[in-house]
């Protein structure tokens, strides 16, 4: 192992998680003793959705060998409540070894809408991945009145199943020589919409819930996703359904309020992941 008989770190951030993160911490003891381990779940690593085949699934060989590589981990960064939770009651974690802290987003500049409000701008943005479930936007744009609602979708490989004159398709972020995450096109994404549509039946922390919040977006996302309850606790202006629906859903947009000139945060998390570092590196 080249990291640890040539590079000999003081801590090893495995970000991410997964077999790869495992492999690595069962040869712990080719480090120095005083080398930390840093675990930091993706979600898939230990999360499963059987509907959406999320995630690993638990009593499968791999996810034991993971989970039980994690156990020798120096602390567990945790996203969200839901991940926590996971590590302490499906992973018997120490409370003592685990940090929660969600990811730090940072919005380069001021949002800029330039919405003439004559209609409801609504975005959808994400990976095409079928826990993302943008397949309920079949039926949701159906539903809906194409005078009052456009459509702006930002979901690289990912199309509805037919043509409608409300519906605007971005193109694909440019990911290349990037400095910081997200693109700026992502950001500019945030400024054409007036509401951001989260139909994910699972997620670890959910970046785009509070990329959308510091855009001043709008959020409508079902009540149990990861990522509402604390977008909620950061006033951001969220609205929630109960089930994946799309009358339900369609009832919440139609009923939907723009809270416009919210006074919202620049910098998510920066604060503490500040102190998540601090006390890694002082303990």
């Amino acid at each position: 192992m080249i990291l640890a008989l040539v590079v000999k770190p003081d801590i090893v951030w495995l970000y991410g998680g997964g077999e790869l993160a495992a492999r690595i911490i069962r040869h712990r003891k080719l480090f120095r003793p005083s080398t930390k381990f840093v675990i930091r779940s993706m979600g898939s690593d230990i999360q499963y959705d059987a509907s959406t085949n999320y995630g690993i699934q638990k009593g499968t060989q791999e996810y034991e060998f993971i989970t039980n590589m994690y156990q020798n981990a120096d602390y567990l960064w945790a996203l969200s409540d839901e991940i926590e939770k996971i590590y302490r009651r499906d992973i018997a974690i120490d409370q003592n070894k685990i940090l929660q802290c969600g990811n730090c987003i940072i919005r380069p500049s001021e949002s800029y809408k330039k919405n003439d409000n004559k209609k409801l701008n609504i975005g959808v943005i994400g990976r095409n991945h079928p826990k993302k479930n943008f397949n309920l936007l079949n039926a949701i744009i159906d539903k809906l009145d194409p005078d009052r609602f456009n459509f702006v979708l930002k979901t690289p490989g990912f199309q509805l199943e037919k043509k409608h004159i409300n519906v605007i398709y971005e193109p694909v972020s440019n990911i290349s020589n990037l400095i910081y995450w997200p693109p700026d096109d992502v950001w500019e994404f945030y400024d054409k919409v007036d509401v951001v549509l989260i139909l994910s039946k699972v997620e670890s922390f959910g970046n785009v819930t509070f990329e959308a919040g510091l855009s001043d977006c709008s959020i409508i996302i079902n009540k149990q996703t990861t990522g509402g309850d604390i977008a909620i606790e950061y006033d951001f202006d969220v609205y929630t359904y109960n089930s994946f629906d799309a009358i339900e859903i369609c009832d919440v947009i139609v009923n939907f309020k723009i809270n416009k000139n919210k006074n919202v945060q620049r910098d998510l998390n920066k604060e503490k992941l500040t102190l998540l570092v601090d006390r890694i590196m002082h303990d």
